[in-house]
């Protein structure tokens, strides 16, 4: 036990914690338990109510703007639709207005670049700006939760996200109609 113990830390030392999962994997662990592990990892993110209870901002929406969009889908768009949203963050705010209230079959396009975005002067002197800023990989994290509820719920949306700078990648839709 002990000889195993010291293999795990020189692995540890060399290769980080990986290496040691890998030697767990081969070793010790059956195949689907190492499979369970590494799919219930991937799925770990923020806990909302962490994000609810500070002042960082997860949506521009409130509650009366959130009603007036739903409206808008509701009222106006009567047929399958293609919508391309610019802006998403945390998928929060039009992003669920449009997955809940789209008809089936409507294509939802998400783009945003996901990344810092706020320039120094902005941060400077404010730490909950410097921790917004930081919070891209934590957004983009959401908003795949929130995809793939939508997806799971069966409401037949098909949604594309694309990661990257809206004007490039309006470059490549020139020629359809949103």
């Amino acid at each position: 036990m002990i000889n195993k113990i010291k293999t795990c830390m020189n692995v540890f030392k060399k290769d980080g914690m990986i290496g040691v999962l890998k030697i767990v994997k081969y070793k010790a662990t059956p195949y689907f338990i190492f499979n369970l592990m590494i799919s219930l990892l991937t799925k770990i993110s923020t806990p909302k109510f962490l994000l609810e209870i500070s002042s960082i901002p997860v949506s521009m929406f409130y509650k009366k703007k959130t009603e007036l969009l739903k409206n808008i889908v509701i009222l106006n768009f009567k047929e399958k639709i293609n919508v391309l949203e610019i802006g998403s963050w945390f998928g929060e705010g039009s992003t669920k207005v449009f997955l809940n209230n789209l008809l089936p079959g409507s294509n939802l396009y998400i783009v945003d670049s996901w990344k810092k975005w706020l320039i120094k002067s902005d941060i400077k002197n404010s730490k909950i700006n410097e921790l917004v800023n930081n919070l891209y990989l934590t957004a983009f994290h959401n908003l795949i939760n929130v995809v793939l509820s939508s997806e799971n719920s069966g409401r037949g949306i098909n949604t594309s996200i694309i990661r990257g700078d809206s004007e490039l990648v309006l470059n490549n839709f020139k020629g359809w109609i949103f």
